[in-house]
């Protein structure tokens, strides 16, 4: 009986999976035919605009705006809590973890040395690739740099390759499966841990705002008309909820994994360099 009743859930949960899936695959699908059911409504109706100055306008848009926000980051949320049910993104936290266990603490200032070289040589890269794209060579950029006289339209091109920064990588944001929010590793998070919680409640508080302040009246005569005009204000919070979910899918599925993997090949060039440095060193000891 235990047997059938887990694997009942697992079937359950499978079936919710493949029903999500469906879902986003078919989000496109969904959003036209909710267009063309909107688009009708219209087709069959008398359309008017209400003046942008009437209280009505401004009431229904606020609420809506917020109904439109709720809907969107709760469905988004929604989407990527699928997203990690997926193989790629598995697959992408699996080797992620299996290579970041690897790094013991001895080795956390070797990491730093070689986030910053490789934070370096990428930004070189990059400046070496904008200057190409305008016909420049990096010895043109040396001579720039060292005061040698150059024409307008070269020295707005150098200008613009100064301004490349090297992308700031710390041992935290490696080894961390989320975006580490501090600038440091070393800085505690106890000090912004409030002013998070602040910022999360944000959206709570404006609904609530609008909740409280709302007086709902029932319409006198409710006609045809009035349903119609209903449910057409009411079609955008499924399209944008769709979209969120959509979007939410899409990020751990395919975003997330490709940060994933691009830390892993980091971590992995990392162990790869001090495998080979201890070779090095311990050759001249095993030849004599």
């Amino acid at each position: 009986m235990k047997d059938k009743f887990e694997l009942s859930l697992l079937e359950s949960g499978n079936l919710l999976k493949r029903g999500g899936e469906m879902l986003v695959n078919n989000v496109g699908r969904i959003i036209a035919i909710i267009t063309l059911t909107v688009s009708a409504l219209i087709l069959f109706t008398d359309v008017g605009f209400s003046g942008f100055e009437s209280k009505s306008f401004t009431s229904t848009l606020t609420v809506m705006l917020i109904a439109s926000y709720l809907m969107y980051f709760s469905m988004a949320d929604a989407g990527e809590r699928l997203g990690e049910g997926s193989d790629e993104y598995k697959l992408a936290i699996e080797r992620y973890r299996t290579l970041s266990e690897k790094i013991d603490g001895d080795k956390i200032p070797a990491l730093r040395e070689f986030l910053s070289e490789y934070a370096s040589a990428e930004r070189d890269f990059r400046r070496s690739t904008l200057l190409l794209r305008y016909g420049y060579g990096t010895a043109d950029y040396e001579a720039y740099q060292r005061g040698e006289a150059c024409d307008k339209i070269a020295k707005k091109i150098f200008k613009k390759a100064d301004r490349i920064r090297p992308v700031v990588l710390t041992p935290r944001e490696l080894l961390t499966k989320d975006g580490a929010r501090a600038k440091s590793e070393l800085k505690s998070p106890e000090g912004t841990k409030f002013l998070n919680m602040i910022l999360r409640l944000i959206p709570t508080t404006l609904c609530m705002t609008v909740t409280v302040s709302v007086m709902l009246t029932a319409k006198e005569n409710l006609s045809a008309a009035a349903v119609m005009e209903g449910i057409f204000k009411l079609a955008s919070l499924p399209v944008i909820g769709f979209r969120g979910y959509a979007a939410g899918y899409q990020y751990t599925k395919h975003t997330l994994p490709i940060w994933m993997a691009t830390k892993a090949r980091l971590l992995d060039a990392f162990l790869k360099s001090r495998h080979s440095i201890s070779q090095q060193v311990e050759k001249p000891t095993g030849s004599s």
